[in-house]
């Protein structure tokens, strides 16, 4: 590369324009490509996973009395917080059928009535690559109470 050319007096220097379309501008497109793509393809399903974990939440602090009623009594409210989160996590679009056709949505109480959990798994199909990516997700929310012994 020839050395620049001095022009007038604290003008600076007079360098070759660089060509419209180089190597380093090829690889910011394909970097910001794939970005874009990344965002489109699991940013939703991360948004869901955060209404996931509201609805779970929400659903854990209405429960907060079960520990404390009788076996009938917290399987009637246990039933009915169940329902109504299925409910809500079916309205967000994870479904209860099994995949491939479905997310298998699974809601369920742990033992002691502590905690509830919401499992399902998101399958994402990469069209240009011809691949899929399986994501198994497990929410939990803690429900607040004393225990009952």
């Amino acid at each position: 590369m020839p050395p620049p050319q001095k022009l007038e007096r604290n003008q600076g220097y007079s360098y070759k324009a660089p060509r419209r379309v180089n190597w380093v501008s090829l690889i910011i497109i394909v970097g910001v490509v794939i970005a874009a793509y990344a965002a489109w393809a699991y940013g939703r399903v991360y948004w869901k996973a955060q209404k996931v974990d509201e609805i779970v939440h929400d659903e854990g602090n209405a429960a907060s009395d079960i520990t404390m009623l009788g076996p009938n009594d917290q399987r009637k409210m246990g039933d009915k917080v169940l329902a109504d989160t299925v409910e809500r996590i079916v309205a967000l679009g994870i479904n209860t059928k099994l995949p491939p056709e479905g997310n298998g949505l699974q809601v369920y109480f742990d033992q002691g009535y502590r905690t509830i959990h919401a499992k399902y798994t998101v399958t994402i199909k990469h069209p240009l690559i011809g691949k899929t990516s399986v994501l198994h997700f497990d929410r939990v929310g803690k429900i607040p109470g004393k225990p009952k012994f």
